[in-house]
């Protein structure tokens, strides 16, 4: 790793979806069928917090990232980290926080 990739700072990602935050809840966390938000991968987890993770191609072939589960709290939050398998970097916390918005319905 560099020295300019360990100052980066943490990075925040914002998207507003219109659609039920249980729906969005379902799509992010769903197991053993291919999740669109993840690039069209499949996950695979007891989801349980301490829970091993891993997100692979939907033929099973190749296993892109690997982490654990740190914290689940339906239909809120979903935290994990985050390494890909290619890669000698460290694993990052990847941090999923759901909430509705007022004034935003779905369509």
């Amino acid at each position: 790793m560099t020295t300019a990739a360990k100052s980066l700072p943490n990075q925040v990602l914002s998207i507003e979806i219109k659609a039920p935050i249980d729906r969005v809840w379902r799509e992010i966390t769903k197991t053993g069928s291919v999740q669109r938000a993840t690039n069209n991968t499949v996950l695979e987890s007891t989801m349980t917090p301490g829970a091993k993770l891993r997100y692979y191609s939907p033929s099973k072939k190749r296993v892109f990232v690997v982490g654990e589960i740190v914290e689940i709290s339906a239909p809120r939050k979903f935290a994990h980290t985050w390494k890909f398998t290619m890669s000698a970097d460290a694993p990052t916390l990847v941090t999923w926080e759901l909430a509705e918005l007022p004034g935003v319905h779905a369509a």
